[in-house]
């Protein structure tokens, strides 16, 4: 059971994912829209009717976070944490690095091939880049879960309910 452990800890695309603030929040987010409705249901001291709203309700919001998160929060910090520090803007003696490639998407294919080849010492020249790209993440993170996933969220969760027949408009 140990050696699995340890194998399973010691796996390069694990540990990809894990050093991964996109790949982190999406697993964590997803875990969410499960495992919440899934202890909300249960819940033996909440009515059946009570239960069932509040874990659809639940899976919505978690659903459209995560949705906002993909759709927006990643490809606007991510993207632009990268283009801004293309033009010099963060990392002003490291724009070298760039040269090489024309889109964070295209950097961030080139380091995991570099990961999976594990060219230790390029990786670590590509340590600004790489760190800036998840700075940018966390940024994203932080405002986008914190302040627009919520908003989405909220705009959305009233009209499905009302759709799904668990809920009634108030005139």
């Amino acid at each position: 059971m140990i050696t699995a452990i340890q194998t399973a800890i010691a796996n390069p695309a694990l540990n990809s994912i894990a050093q991964s603030t996109t790949s982190a929040l999406m697993i964590e987010t997803g875990l969410k829209a499960v495992g919440r409705p899934s202890f909300i249901l249960m819940d033996k001291d909440i009515s059946p009717q009570t239960k069932k709203y509040a874990a659809v309700k639940e899976l919505i919001y978690q659903g459209t976070c995560l949705i906002a998160y993909m759709a927006l929060i990643v490809p606007v910090f991510k993207r632009g944490a990268f283009k801004l520090a293309q033009k010099g803007k963060l990392l002003k003696n490291d724009t070298h690095l760039f040269k090489d490639f024309k889109n964070c998407d295209e950097f961030l294919k080139h380091h995991k091939k570099l990961s999976a080849e594990d060219k230790t010492a390029e990786l670590e020249k590509y340590a600004p880049v790489k760190g800036l790209i998840e700075f940018g993440n966390i940024i994203g993170s932080v405002l986008g879960l914190a302040m627009i996933a919520p908003q989405v969220s909220h705009v959305t969760i009233h009209p499905i309910l009302r759709a799904l027949g668990m809920e009634k408009k108030e005139h």
